[in-house]
């Protein structure tokens, strides 16, 4: 079994995490308790894929964890391991991974293999519950409290189908003009870094400054915003298919669970409204 979903009753009705939250609320329960066990490892590491949320990222940094981002698919996560195992043969002070996810329902806790695993996942979640149990609260109340502490972050995907030859030449026409001439702003935002993974190459429009990229060569577009949104543009590597993540950021001391619900359903509204104006732009 590879993925691994998660239902919460809350407040006496069904609640559905999504990969992204699924992965929050494991890594810092993770965290919290290699921490209280005084058994977190030397230059512990978690791993993301790049449209994994950046909350995962904040979690991690504040457990003095580093994250690592790699490209889309679990082998990538499986091959930083493996290479951090070789440096430790060879003596070589390396990191620790602890944990590794994707939005897409993929979770691995350690290293006892190269791929996701909700076996592990799986009882790290219920581990999870069952603290949360004891104190009278549930997973959606350890989520609530993780955006209390680093704000909210909410992602949505939009997938566009392209069937057919046509579809296929439309998909690759489409990211070609993406990467030859990329937006400076989105929905009216000034769009701060632009990671183009075919070129391996971050620009910052601002200063026109270019940085390389350290991860492999993939035709996948990466978006910077001032407001701290985050879009991604990809082509899917198993469907006929463009994908449109968004990935949005919202800070501010929410005083109860309703203003943090308002809170949610804002930012969710913002995502869904930039990958709207993002397929627009795309001329799809």
């Amino acid at each position: 079994v590879d993925r691994l979903a998660v239902t919460v009753i809350h407040d006496g009705k069904p609640v559905s995490l999504n990969g992204n939250e699924i992965a929050c609320v494991a890594l810092e329960h993770l965290c919290r308790s290699l921490d209280e066990a005084k058994e977190m490892p030397p230059k512990p590491m978690a791993v993301k894929s790049i449209v994994t949320t950046e909350l995962f990222k904040a979690i991690a940094t504040h457990h003095k964890v580093s994250c690592l981002d790699v490209l889309t698919g679990f082998k990538y996560i499986g091959q930083k391991i493996s290479q951090w195992d070789e440096e430790k043969a060879a003596n070589v002070q390396t990191h620790h991974f602890i944990f590794g996810a994707e939005e897409s329902y993929g979770f691995l806790v350690g290293t006892h293999v190269r791929d996701k695993d909700a076996i592990i996942a799986s009882c790290l979640l219920s581990d999870a519950a069952l603290q949360m149990k004891r104190q009278g609260k549930t997973l959606v109340d350890l989520l609530y409290e993780i955006y209390r502490k680093h704000g909210i972050y909410r992602e949505k995907l939009l997938s566009l189908v392209f069937e057919g030859k046509e579809g296929f030449d439309l998909i690759h026409q489409t990211m070609a003009r993406l990467c030859q001439n990329p937006p400076l702003a989105i929905n009216g935002v000034v769009v701060t870094a632009i990671e183009d993974y075919l070129k391996r190459t971050v620009t910052f429009p601002e200063s026109g400054k270019t940085e390389p990229l350290l991860l492999p060569k993939s035709d996948v577009v990466r978006f910077w915003l001032a407001d701290h949104t985050k879009i991604v543009v990809r082509p899917s590597g198993t469907e006929p298919k463009i994908k449109l993540y968004c990935g949005t950021f919202e800070k501010h001391s929410f005083t109860d669970n309703h203003a943090l619900e308002k809170g949610l359903l804002r930012c969710d509204r913002k995502a869904e409204e930039y990958l709207l104006v993002t397929k627009k732009l795309l001329g799809l």
